[in-house]
Formats: C-alpha cells, structure tokens, sequence
C-alpha cells in the first residue's frame, strides 16, 4: 500500500478514535444554587459527595458517571458534587461518613435513596429509575 494512503488512513483513523462522544453529566458544584434549580425545573435531585483522595470516587467518574445510559437519566436530575473536604456543612447534614457517596433527594431536598461506595453503570442505573419511578406523581 502506498505510504501517503497508509499515513492518511492513520491519521483519519486517529481522529475518528479521538473524536468519538464522551459522555459527561452536567455537575452543578452549588448545593443551593442545586436546590433552587431543583424547584424550578420540578427536578429530583443526586448529590455526589467525593473527596479529592478518593480514588473510587475516581472510578465513579471515568466508569459509571461516563456511561451513555447513565447520562442519558442524568437529564431528569440537578446533579450537584460536594468536595467533602471543603463543603462541611452540606457533608455533616446528610451524615456522609464514607466515599463515595451519592445522595438522592426529591426536589424538596428530602432523601429517597442512597449510595454507599462505588457501583458500576448498570446498578447506578436501576438505581436511578428507582428514585425517577418515585419522585414521579401517578397519572390520573
């Protein structure tokens, strides 16, 4: 194969890899402004709480928080992320004693569900439709 055809089917190749879509949730890094949000837009909201050492929250992050379904149900919440370390008193409020740990709350701020450690794309999202399928009022 000519060497000029084999270098640019490389380089489309390279580009087509590196351009692939990166799914990433839409983080609010503001509890209240989360909050306020939540009101407005008749949101339920999921707060992940992370420590900048924690390594599975690192994992959260490249894993499940990058997985195509779990960003598209993102969409129905306020996500907030609370840096453990620097915001106390949102931490010592919902009693967060482990890493990570992902809060659920309808938009009224009161906790329906709660996880505890790492979980990986598929337990997150069935999670997920379990806090949407309760924060949504039944059809009359």
């Amino acid at each position: 194969m000519n060497r000029k055809i084999l270098c640019s089917l490389l380089v489309c190749g390279f580009i087509l890899i590196t351009s692939a879509t990166s799914y990433a949730i839409d983080w609010i890094y503001s509890f209240d402004g989360g909050l306020e949000q939540a009101k407005e837009q008749d949101k339920p909201i999921m707060i992940d709480f992370y420590g900048e050492s924690c390594s599975w929250c690192d994992v959260l992050d490249k894993k499940t928080y990058t997985d195509k379904e779990v960003n598209s149900l993102a969409e129905k919440f306020i996500c907030i992320k609370i840096d453990v370390y620097k915001n106390r008193q949102v931490t010592n409020k919902y009693k967060i004693q482990g890493l990570p740990t992902i809060v659920f709350l309808n938009k009224d701020a009161e906790e329906i569900e709660r996880i505890i450690g790492y979980r990986g794309p598929s337990p997150f999202v069935e999670i997920m439709r379990k806090v949407i399928s309760s924060c949504t009022a039944p059809v009359k």
